[in-house]
């Protein structure tokens, strides 16, 4: 039943891969990372929606997506591999399913072999397809499981462009004497769009109830479908007005050897996505499927109770509630145990299963039973679900009255928060600022503009689109400069920062009004529209980059891409900082035998045994704690353990840095508000500060605060940006 509804769930999506570009939804990496972990196990169709729901939070995910392909768990890995390849991560996403279909878990290698066949129908540039093909060929030779088998007939297919291999394999199973095997092959030769040898089988099962019978009926329905719109763009006989495009039809019609794979339609819509595919990485043409989901309303109204869960120990847990939400309002903590949900023993669940409950229309009670250490026994709650809504812009002082202000993404609310952020730092004494825009993947355009308002004067050029021809389309100027301020600015970015935000940066960059530094941004700086398409009855559309935008200086953010190199960084485009400073280099095998420790009770244990007697201690650490592992109470005692109980190749630095963490969170609880900024870790933040400084002329030896990373960076900056 289940492989049914995996089935059924890719068959709709095989056709269409969500558009690349700015991100549909603004969430923030937290939220991608609670999608990404909730993938485990690859239960039913809460596993499709929760893919989905990544691929719409569009860049943003990408710092979960990145951690989820390497996941233990291979279902994360499946999930976040399909999701990265919508957006644009081809080869990543190939890789890794390519990688579990090679593994041991079974159910999941089906899984993998399916979405791979899925994603790459109809795709180019994901890597070497003779190279994978032959893997799963290798693979198809080996095993005996028939599910399996056919799973990797379709990617193999996929794969290959049409498989010869794949299809005799599948009409041998067609031919048996199997009834189930049958059935399963007609399916599969269906979604390779080879019908007519299983139309028999088909019709039949599309007469059942059964999940088969509404898989084909499904199928049968989308052929229907696709022949009737494909005849109506059928020109008459000898009326073609592309005779280079009709000839090659017509050979291949006539002459090509797998004549039951193709018809006229067929590659009469193939012929219009290779036409958008030889223009840029974000134009494309949208099928009907592909147009549909796009066009969705995205709007639609979801509450929750406001907290970050998982599954710990088989039981769902809060990992950490969002601080302006009902379940902290109700009293919720981190680490609380949910044991029941709607009277449903969350045990032994799944977590998309538990958060399907959780969820619901914003103002409808939800009960729950929770317990916590420390208590004799579970307690009910009944909280309210609500919208959340997270701040898109959020502001603290840092030592030495340094105004901080973190920009998660550009909403139409953006600019009057970031307003109230410098007001109130303002009258805290705030002697400059630094925007941090890192992995803030843009959003709506005005917003750059109107918070440039707060920066520079009226009648400044923020950024201009300029169409066919170099046409301008748009100029955005400041127009209120009432609440503006002259103190020193600092901006920082990544190679997360994109669209709205290299705009921001790019137009403070140009008017000498902030000084940036980071990595060079990702370069997204061009404009798409939807276009409808007339001969399909607006059935199809085409997505079309119409225009690109220039910065004050004449320069465009725009970084040429190859549908193959998405993620590639390039000395080109994007926003090049006046001052490059990249975060530390990742120890990949450190992180292994530290994912250990973190799954682990230790931890949680530990905050909670001492929390209590070391409040204002806890409370010193999260702020900073010099590096210092006597700090923390018992610590040699908890190190010991650590390494006993757990045989990790951990020193007592990498365990001070995880304790911190946690520590962290329960402080964040207490409080009921999160650390925006984490000074003593954070290698960039702490370049943008003592540039600050420098621009307050001011020593930052001399400041307590500053004393651990003063004189860090010695070495001469970065070459200055290109303007």
């Amino acid at each position: 039943m289940h492989r049914q509804a995996t089935r059924l769930a890719l068959v709709l999506v095989s056709l269409c891969l969500l558009c690349l570009g700015a991100p549909i939804l603004a969430q923030n990496d937290a939220q991608a990372e609670k999608l990404v972990d909730s993938l485990a196990g690859g239960k039913g169709d809460s596993f499709w929606r929760t893919v989905r729901e990544l691929e719409a939070l569009g860049d943003k995910a990408l710092p979960a997506l990145e951690k989820g392909i390497v996941n233990p768990d291979p279902f994360v890995r499946v999930g976040a591999a399909k999701a990265i390849f919508a957006l644009g991560r081809k080869k990543d996403g190939v890789h890794t399913l390519t990688q579990v279909v090679g593994e041991k878990n079974r159910d999941a290698q089906v899984l993998a072999a399916e979405t791979l066949a899925a994603v790459t129908r109809g795709a180019t540039e994901y890597g070497d397809a003779k190279e994978i093909e032959d893997q799963l060929v290798k693979q198809l030779d080996s095993s005996y499981d028939r599910p399996f088998k056919i799973a990797l007939c379709k990617a193999i297919n996929s794969v290959a462009n049409g498989s010869s291999l794949a299809l005799r394999e599948l009409k041998n199973f067609l031919d048996s004497g199997d009834q189930a095997a049958q059935e399963e092959a007609a399916l599969a030769l269906a979604e390779m769009d080879n019908f007519e040898p299983a139309m028999d089988t088909l019709k039949r099962l599309a007469q059942e109830s059964s999940p088969n019978g509404r898989l084909a009926k499904a199928l049968l329905d989308i052929k229907t479908l696709q022949d009737k719109q494909l005849r109506d763009l059928q020109p008459a006989a000898g009326g073609g007005k592309y005779p280079l495009v009709d000839e090659v039809i017509n050979h291949i019609l006539g002459k090509y050897v797998d004549a039951e794979k193709i018809t006229r339609e067929l590659l009469i819509e193939g012929a219009a996505e290779g036409i958008a595919n030889k223009l840029d990485v974000f134009s494309e043409y949208l099928n009907e499927k592909r147009l549909k989901r796009l066009t969705e309303d995205i709007n639609l109204e979801y509450g929750g109770i406001g907290a970050h869960v998982s599954m710990r120990d088989d039981i769902l847990t809060i990992e950490r509630p969002i601080y302006n939400g009902p379940a902290y309002r109700a009293g919720l903590k981190s680490l609380d145990r949910v044991v029941e949900v709607e009277g449903i023993v969350t045990q032994g669940k799944t977590v998309e299963e538990l958060v399907g409950k959780l969820r619901g229309k914003p103002g409808t009670p939800v009960k729950i039973k929770v317990s916590r250490r420390g208590w004799e026994k579970p307690r009910d709650f009944e909280i309210v679900r609500e919208e959340i809504k997270i701040p898109t812009a959020k502001s603290e002082m840092l030592p030495n009255a340094i105004g901080y202000l973190q920009l998660t993404s550009f909403s139409t609310e953006t600019p009057s928060l970031v307003g109230e952020g410098i007001a109130k730092l303002l009258e805290l004494g705030a002697k400059g600022f630094i925007i941090d825009l890192r992995n803030n993947s843009g959003g709506v355009l005005a917003a750059p503009r109107a918070i440039c308002e707060y920066f520079l004067e009226r009648g400044k050029v923020v950024v201009t689109t300029r169409e066919k021809g170099g046409v301008i389309s748009g100029k955005y100027e400041t127009r209120d400069d009432s609440n503006k301020t002259d103190l020193p600015l600092v901006v920082l970015v990544n190679y997360g920062s994109a669209s709205a935000s290299e705009i921001l940066a790019g137009a403070l960059q140009d008017h000498d009004r902030a000084t940036v530094i980071g990595e060079r941004t990702y370069g997204k700086g061009s404009v798409q529209h939807i276009i409808e398409m007339r001969s399909t009855r607006s059935a199809t559309a085409l997505r079309l980059t119409t225009a690109k935008y220039y910065l004050p200086s004449g320069r465009t953010i725009e970084k040429q891409r190859t549908r193959d190199m998405l993620d590639e960084k390039t000395e080109e485009g994007g926003i090049l900082p006046d001052i490059v400073i990249e975060p530390p280099k990742r120890n990949y095998w450190k992180d292994e035998h530290l994912s250990v420790l973190l799954d682990s009770s230790l931890l949680d244990k530990y905050v909670t045994d001492n929390a209590e007697q070391n409040a204002k201690k806890f409370t010193e650490v999260a702020m900073e704690d010099g590096l210092d592992h006597s700090k923390y109470p018992g610590f040699d005692a908890f190190y010991e353990k650590i390494q006993t109980e757990l045989n990790v190749k951990l020193d007592k630095n990498d365990v001070r840095e995880a304790l911190r963490e946690r520590i962290r969170r329960h402080v964040s609880d207490k409080r009921g508000q999160e650390f925006l900024t984490d000074l003593q870790e954070d290698v960039q933040l702490q370049r943008a500060v003592i540039e600050m400084c420098n621009k307050l002329h001011e020593d930052p030896k001399t400041i307590a605060q500053f004393k651990l990373f003063a004189e860090k960076f010695n070495a001469p900056d970065a070459p200055p940006a290109e303007k």
